[in-house]
């Protein structure tokens, strides 16, 4: 599996060296989109770890949820790691109360653990991720004014960065390329969306739906905010698993819903 492999090339130091850090990327071209693919898999493994009651079942989904996470943590990818923290949260909110305390024990363990905090000292060199994604906005935000309402053509960000950088930062990258119009109705979706799946955890819904909803409420959340500092939006094979994700749960819920 793309799991293994990855896991094995960082241990054979044979993984992608990007700021300083050997990086798992799977079968993805960069170790970020792969870590938030391992965060849908991840989402709906865990939750339906809790719904399974069989235990070979939930013998696999633990083999998977070990695996998925340390794969994440071999990605050095630290909005990755944030989300992961995020959707125990929800997990916990959600589903069982209890496991906050899983959740700080993840906390603290993410603070003890000498490569994670090798990778946010980095923040405080010269020149890091952040300060690089803050050039490119403002490269980018010097441009905005030539088509603010329909914006410059999907590709064009790239065209106007000396190194031909995408945006990390599909919000800018949309309001870009594809103006007002295009970021207002992107921001509605993803506000359509999050309102559609909140209602649908209201619902009187199947443990196993309740589960799929609690596992796209988390991705969702996750994605729509950490698109502020990635590239997300124009990943096709992301957006295949998480619109599947998506139409899963609202579908599911809807067919509940529905009298018989």
């Amino acid at each position: 599996s793309s799991d293994v492999c990855s896991s094995d090339l960082v241990l054979l130091n044979r993984g992608q060296f990007i700021t300083g850090f050997i990086r798992a990327y799977g079968t993805f071209a960069h170790p970020n989109p792969y870590a938030f693919y391992l965060l849908i898999i991840l989402a709906l493994a865990m939750n339906l770890f809790l719904y399974q009651r069989k235990k070979s079942i939930r013998l696999g989904l633990s083999g998977l949820i070990v695996a998925g996470a340390l794969c994440i943590l071999v990605s050095f990818s630290r909005a990755a790691w944030f989300s992961l923290l995020l959707i125990i949260f929800f997990l916990a909110f959600f589903r069982q109360r209890k496991l906050f305390w899983v959740f700080i024990v993840v906390v603290l363990a993410f603070g003890l653990l000498s490569p994670i905090r090798s990778r946010f000292y980095d923040l405080s060199t010269s020149f890091n991720s952040l300060a690089y994604r803050l050039s490119i906005w403002e490269g980018g935000m010097k441009h905005l004014s030539r088509y603010p309402i329909i914006g410059q053509g999907l590709g064009s960000f790239k065209s106007i960065d000396v190194l031909g950088e995408l945006a990390h930062n599909d919000y800018l990258r949309v309001f870009f390329e594809l103006g007002l119009l295009g970021l207002l109705i992107y921001i509605s979706l993803s506000v359509t969306l999050l309102v559609r799946l909140v209602h649908l955890l209201h619902a009187r819904l199947s443990e196993y739906t309740y589960s799929v909803a609690v596992a796209a409420f988390s991705v969702a959340v996750v994605f729509i905010a950490a698109s502020v500092i990635n590239n997300l939006l124009f990943r096709p094979v992301l957006q295949w698993y998480f619109w599947a994700l998506m139409a899963a749960a609202l579908k599911g819920g809807r067919l509940e819903e529905t009298p018989p």
